[in-house]
């Protein structure tokens, strides 16, 4: 089920400081290990809580990805 895979995605990111920062470094390369579709994929590189949520994440992992990814974009 690609929702179970996209929920353990983004709870290995919240709790994995160097997976999180290679997800925001390398999308699309810390993505091939999971089997996500391209919506699902899409909406973790644009960091849409709302689709993330609408396509079956956890809306507590969906919010905070939009959030923390957010602010460590951020410039310095």
């Amino acid at each position: 089920m690609a929702r179970d895979h996209l929920n353990h995605l983004l709870h290995r990111a919240r709790t994995y400081a160097g997976f999180r920062a290679a997800l925001l470094r390398d999308p699309e390369g810390s993505l091939a290990e999971y089997a996500l579709t391209p919506a699902e994929r899409a909406a973790l590189r644009a960091h849409d809580a709302a689709r993330l949520i609408a396509l079956g994440a956890e809306a507590e992992l969906a919010q905070w990805w939009s959030s923390v990814a957010a602010s460590e974009r951020a410039p310095a």
